[in-house]
């Protein structure tokens, strides 16, 4: 009697991060609107700069948005008005060399600005074809063994394939933020890289002879 093996492969790949993105936040509070928006372009600018200087193309950097508020308190149930509170953002793209050295280096310069906020470190790759390849390939190998394993249990033969899907494909970053020493005895930003995951899951249908 014919029967039917089904069950789920899974492959993932680890490759080292060729590029990285992250957001940079100004904030600055003035009398005026227009002021706070100027303060602000000043601290852009000063982080455009360092930008420029480590050759980042201008289409790797992004305005994400731009808003105007009025900043209060309360004291005693009254609201007394701050000023006009001006917030810019950006969105930066850096191509990574070897390990990662620029990267480092962008940072350490850009947090010698203050009043700037730094956040939403991503690591990932630029192509991830090839990978996701080598991943279809390792669930698959993952899907047949277990398909035949199945079918030595059952005192069965394997016979060919019925159906194959894709269920699911990820990339996930694993690394970290640290600080480090630096030679100098100054405290530095350093980035860990760490690895790039990229994880296919399929599901397979088997014959049983």
């Amino acid at each position: 009697e014919a029967g039917r093996v089904s069950l789920t492969g899974e492959g993932t790949v680890s490759a080292a991060p060729d590029r990285a993105s992250f957001t940079l936040t100004f904030r600055e509070t003035a009398p005026t609107t227009r002021e706070a928006g100027q303060a602000v372009n000043a601290l852009t600018d000063r982080a455009l700069t360092v930008l420029s200087s480590h050759d980042i193309p201008g289409e790797n950097i992004r305005t994400t948005g731009i808003n105007f508020y009025r900043k209060t308190r309360w004291n005693e149930g009254e609201e007394i008005l701050l000023g006009q509170e001006a917030v810019q953002t950006l969105n930066i793209t850096v191509d990574l060399d070897d390990k990662a050295s620029n990267l480092n280096e962008i940072i350490d310069e850009l947090t010698g600005i203050d009043d700037l906020g730094m956040g939403n470190l991503q690591m990932t790759l630029s192509a991830q074809s090839p990978y996701r390849q080598e991943a279809r390939e390792a669930a698959y190998a993952d899907a047949l063994n277990r398909a035949r394993h199945y079918a030595e249990l059952a005192g069965r033969k394997l016979g060919p394939l019925l159906e194959l899907r894709e269920s699911g494909a990820s990339g996930s970053f694993e690394g970290s933020l640290k600080y480090a020493m630096a030679p100098q005895a100054e405290s530095s930003l350093q980035v860990q890289t760490g690895s790039y995951d990229i994880t296919v899951v399929i599901e397979a249908v088997f014959a049983l002879e």
